[in-house]
């Protein structure tokens, strides 16, 4: 889909608008993207279930959880692969 987004993109010649875009926005959308990310995969990683609701609530959920985590979950996802 991103693919396509950005082959239509180049099609309009549309990529001025990027540029128009401040590095700092830019780096705070990275930002919490890779958070977001990040929480999502959580409850996964400790073995719990996952939480209803957005980025906060997926955190504090997932803080909550420590106590019910899975330990051998926890030890694959933290191990290194292959």
């Amino acid at each position: 889909m991103t693919g396509l987004a950005l082959l239509l993109f180049a099609l309009i010649r549309i990529g001025w608008v990027v540029d128009a875009i401040s590095d700092v926005v830019i780096t705070g959308l990275k930002i919490g993207v890779g958070l977001t990310i990040v929480a999502e995969q959580l409850p996964d990683l400790l073995g719990i279930e996952p939480a209803e609701g957005g980025f906060i609530r997926t955190v504090a959920h997932a803080a909550a959880g420590l106590g019910a985590a899975n330990g051998a979950t926890m030890l694959v996802a933290a191990s290194p692969s292959a």
